[in-house]
């Protein structure tokens, strides 16, 4: 899980395959603390001891649908068993990615009836970053979406409509996941 601002160039005939996970879902397969690994890479033979065979039958694919159904069939062959709490970590996130009211950790931990000690611990492990970085993310995603659709804005306003304090915070976050403020990413 890349916590801030990445980019990946790609050059001549290369390509990227990527696997995304459902919040809380990867942990049962790393069987560690997700944020251990947060803003780092690992090779995937450290949580699939056949993943460079696995990795060379979806390369080898000629399409996108023959590599995501190659890396299905490997990802189903090594399904851990169920784990609760992953399942109620993306009960969370989904919350907080569709209640735009959600701007704060204390509304999770109101919803949830879960000490904010503890939720802490669960995102730690299952997510991989803070309940509050997370909620962060998805009110700068909101952001994104209303410039983007080219709505007047107003960035004081905006600000303390996403939970913000000020609007110095709101450029900021929005500056380290986007990579400008926004009012350079209107402008684009």
């Amino acid at each position: 899980m890349q916590l801030g601002r990445f980019v990946r160039e790609l050059k001549d005939r290369d390509r990227i395959f990527g696997i995304k996970f459902h919040p809380g879902a990867f942990y049962p397969f790393l069987r560690t603390s997700v944020s251990s690994i947060a803003n780092t890479t690992i090779p995937a033979t450290q949580v699939f001891a056949n993943a460079t065979e696995a990795e060379r039958e979806v390369l080898a694919c000629d399409d996108d649908q023959g590599m995501v159904e190659t890396a299905a069939r490997f990802l189903a062959a090594h399904r851990p068993p169920l784990d609760p709490q992953a399942d109620s970590v993306r009960r969370v996130v989904e919350d907080i990615v569709n209640d735009r009211s959600i701007t704060r950790v204390e509304h999770l931990v109101a919803r949830f009836e879960i000490q904010e000690r503890t939720l802490q611990r669960l995102f730690d492990r299952y997510v991989g970053a803070s309940p509050r970085w997370v909620i962060k993310r998805y009110r700068v995603h909101e952001a994104l979406e209303q410039i983007t659709a080219g709505l007047p804005t107003d960035w004081a306003t905006l600000a303390q409509d996403l939970g913000y304090f000020d609007q110095a915070h709101f450029i900021n976050d929005f500056r380290k996941l986007v990579g400008c403020s926004p009012a350079e990413y209107a402008r684009v």
